[in-house]
């Protein structure tokens, strides 16, 4: 393949939505489901990546990742687990 070619991938939920709303809209087009139910904990998990709150006493900087982890941070998480397991 030259790269010239589009392969057609495209997300269902547009970047800026809020994790909720990438769920949900994945939950309904994917999985047909009707409605997407949520326990407390659950709900309370969605709010991103850290309690900014909870953590300013443990952290002197911080920068939020709007949307959660970013497909860097999981490239490199992938790359570095199997350099590991290649050690092993």
């Amino acid at each position: 393949m030259d790269g010239s070619r589009s392969n057609g991938f495209h997300y269902l939920y547009q970047e800026n939505d809020s994790p909720k709303e990438k769920i949900e809209t994945i939950g309904k087009n994917i999985y047909g489901a009707g409605a997407v139910q949520y326990t407390d904990t659950a709900e309370k998990g969605l709010a991103g990546d850290a309690d900014f709150t909870g953590v300013g006493a443990k952290a002197s900087w911080i920068t939020p990742v709007p949307g959660g982890v970013g497909l860097m941070t999981i490239a490199m998480l992938l790359m570095n687990t199997f350099e590991r397991y290649l050690e092993a």
